[in-house]
């Protein structure tokens, strides 16, 4: 992810994040999770702006001087599956992009610090959601299989969290 975050953080005149993924990911022994999964065609799944869904999976999509992307990479190792996804700004961004950009990071990390064991999922949807409507946006509420069913996200709907006795690390690159 780090390789393919430092590439869209500047403008280029044709992006082949896809190959830079998948050479990344192979490099390092792994396979791509996505790639053939129901028939999809690419290591990575972006979208760029207001894209929602990737229209050109391989992101040869001429990126320029403001756009946002969002990327979603998948990765098979030793019998693991890992997903990640990232939303990068492309060069300099509008203001309401910056905006967008850090409202949501700051949503996620309000999300995050809710997931502790004895919380439930809708204790992470209300302060992410919470946040956002705080800051003028709104919360994309459809999904394809929804698995849980938050009340408005007000907190206390969905499965409880409980802990696996694990620890999970992980670094958050510097913003």
């Amino acid at each position: 992810m780090h390789a393919v975050r430092s590439t869209c953080a500047r403008a280029s005149r044709r992006a082949s994040s896809t190959e830079l993924a998948e050479a990344f990911i192979c490099d390092h022994g792994g396979e791509p999770a996505f790639r053939g999964y129901r028939g999809f065609p690419a290591s990575i799944c972006p979208s760029v702006n207001e894209g929602g869904r990737a229209r050109d999976p391989g992101l040869r999509t001429v990126l320029r001087e403001g756009d946002i992307v969002g990327l979603d990479v998948g990765v098979r190792k030793d019998g693991y599956y890992g997903d990640a996804a990232v939303t990068l700004p492309v060069g300099e961004v509008s203001a309401e992009a910056a905006k967008l950009l850090r409202v949501t990071r700051e949503a996620l990390e309000l999300g995050i610090a809710r997931a502790v064991a004895g919380n439930r999922v809708g204790d992470i949807s209300h302060a992410i959601q919470e946040h956002a409507e705080h800051s003028g946006y709104s919360v994309v509420k459809r999904a394809r299989r929804p698995r849980h069913r938050p009340r408005d996200a007000r907190g206390a709907a969905g499965s409880e969290l409980r802990s696996t006795g694990r620890a999970v690390r992980g670094s958050w690159p510097a913003r």
